[in-house]
């Protein structure tokens, strides 16, 4: 895999200071990077360094959780995203923020439920059967951003995850994927992370 990191030039004190209050457990699931509220909170963060951000979204910002409904890891995963999104700040810079829950296997028309739902946002849940080369491809054509917990994701063309290195958080950003979806990051967020420029795999849904 080929991971460029960026060092920090021009430290930002309060994503910096997330990423290494994040606490270190092995009793997470073995393909997650992080424990799923820390993903959220980084996210948000994250978020907020996407110049084109504004521009993108409309009067709020959905979230998709995307789930493989017959997956127990997938949907307990998809159920701590909800408890985060739901006991977690209610906008981001005044945007309010709405979750929507899509399942892989009764919404087989990926980007028409995305489109009814106006989700700006798709997380993806640890997911076994279905392939992430076609969920991307999906989500570039329309424009939304995709993040996950799992961190082999990236390298199927998933924008941003995360993962621990050493005793801290470390956000991964496919630096080609997020600018396919019309994300536009700022130096300073890259400067704090590990930058991967992968295309997405073959494979349909």
């Amino acid at each position: 895999m080929n991971r460029t990191r960026h060092t920090a030039r021009g430290p930002v004190f309060a994503l910096f200071a997330l990423i290494i209050l994040i606490p270190v457990s092995s009793l997470w699931p073995q393909n997650l990077g992080i424990d799923v509220p820390s993903q959220y909170k980084l996210y948000l963060r994250i978020l907020t360094f996407d110049r084109a951000l504004k521009e993108r979204v409309g009067d709020e910002l959905v979230i998709g959780i995307l789930t493989e409904n017959f997956t127990r890891e997938s949907r307990d995963t998809r159920d701590e995203m909800i408890k985060a999104i739901s006991s977690g700040p209610k906008d981001l810079e005044g945007i309010p923020i709405r979750w929507t829950a899509i399942d892989l296997l009764k919404d087989r028309d990926l980007g028409e439920s995305l489109a009814r739902e106006s989700v700006d946002v798709l997380y993806v849940t640890p997911i076994r059967i279905f392939s992430i080369g076609s969920i991307v491809e999906v989500c570039r054509k329309i424009g939304i951003s995709t993040f996950t917990g799992v961190p082999a994701f990236v390298e199927g063309g998933i924008a941003v995850s995360f993962s621990i290195k050493g005793r801290s958080a470390e956000i991964i950003i496919n630096l080609r994927s997020a600018k396919a979806e019309g994300s536009d990051f700022s130096s300073r967020l890259l400067d704090l992370a590990t930058v991967v420029d992968k295309g997405p795999k073959e494979g349909g849904l």
